[in-house]
């Protein structure tokens, strides 16, 4: 009887491997709760879906800029949103993307036999959509500070160190 070798840690594989899985698994962990928390989100009483709110109506908060959102005076709030009506129907095409997408999740997550592939391809297209929103939001953000004077900046950091902080007792 010929006896196979043990490597000194008991599995066989090395280390780096074994990190480089909980990493990935963790990544892919927080893009999963990113989007359950999306869906929870925008659903209401007893999981019943609630209306989208329009493209049009969104805010950078809904676009993953909270505090940022937050932070800017009303005027500064009405001049982004009026700014994103001018990007609301890439909004709603990246939005209906989304949830095509989340539909195609669904049912691989259903499927037998499961492949693991296909929910990790499926959950690459939703985070380029999410990556993709985020980037409207970014740029008229970007584009509403270049505008804004000296002051109005100094007094925008003044609210948003406000807003940090307020959300750092929480």
């Amino acid at each position: 009887m010929t006896e196979t070798p043990q490597t000194a840690g008991g599995g066989g594989n090395p280390r780096w491997v074994r990190v480089a899985l909980v990493v990935s698994l963790g990544a892919n962990l927080l893009i999963v709760g990113m989007i359950a928390g999306a869906m929870i989100r925008h659903s209401g009483e007893g999981g019943a879906a609630r209306p989208a709110r329009p493209a049009a109506e969104m805010t950078l908060r809904e676009l993953g800029y909270g505090p940022f959102g937050r932070a800017l005076s009303r005027s500064d709030q009405r001049s982004i949103a009026e700014a994103l009506k001018g990007r609301a129907r890439d909004l709603e095409i990246n939005r209906r993307e989304f949830r095509t997408q989340m539909k195609a999740l669904l049912n691989a997550l259903r499927a037998t036999p499961y492949r693991p592939d296909a929910v990790r391809e499926i959950i690459d297209r939703q985070q380029a959509r999410l990556i993709e929103r985020q980037q409207i939001g970014k740029d008229l953000f970007l584009e509403h500070l270049e505008k804004m004077t000296d002051a109005e900046r100094k007094r925008y950091a003044r609210r948003l160190e406000k807003v940090l902080l307020r959300g750092a007792r929480r």
